[in-house]
């Protein structure tokens, strides 16, 4: 033994030791061929899944993010249709408001002008009566200040009709020569 323990102690560092190659290289072999066989077999077809999955997943979210896209598309397209349709309206609501008021304006404009002229009218009247009884007046005065008068200044008695007729012809401008 002691001559074992010579060899061993003589050979140095274990790993170098050529005697231990081919049982290192046997044990290698088998570990490298079961880490393949076990990452390609296990490793490699679950990892094949999980990806496999994975794609799945995101190519359903990408679907349906386009689909929700074509959705908010035609939402924005009713969005804006309605939004024209609104504002069409609201611009015949307008013109129609326009018209009405204008409708509205024009006739009372001529209910205006229609009771204007029936005050002149009535004004007119009313003048006219005031002219022609201030004109009854005026010759009544007249005839009343020339009854007076030649009744002061004369001895004469006129009727109270010819005076009146003949103030009545000075005042119209008919004269008396």
């Amino acid at each position: 033994m002691a001559t074992e323990n010579k060899v061993e102690t003589s050979a140095g560092m274990p790993q170098l030791d050529f005697t231990t190659f081919p049982n290192q290289i046997f044990w290698i072999l088998i570990f490298v061929l079961l880490f393949y066989l076990v990452v390609r077999y296990i490793i490699i077809p679950r990892l094949e899944d999980i990806m496999s999955s994975r794609q799945d997943l995101i190519n359903a979210d990408i679907q349906q993010a386009e689909e929700f896209n074509k959705e908010a598309r035609q939402i924005e397209e009713e969005i804006e249709k309605t939004m024209a349709d609104a504002n069409t309206e609201a611009l015949n609501i307008t013109s129609s408001t326009k018209m009405q008021v204008n409708d509205k304006v024009e006739s009372a404009m001529k209910e205006i002008q229609e009771t204007v002229q029936k005050q002149t009218l009535e004004s007119e009247k009313r003048i006219n009566q005031i002219e022609k009884k201030s004109k009854e007046d005026v010759q009544k005065i007249a005839t009343e200040l020339c009854m007076d008068l030649i009744a002061r200044f004369s001895d004469n008695t006129i009727k109270e009709n010819d005076v009146s007729k003949m103030v009545g012809d000075q005042i119209k401008g008919n004269s008396y020569d």
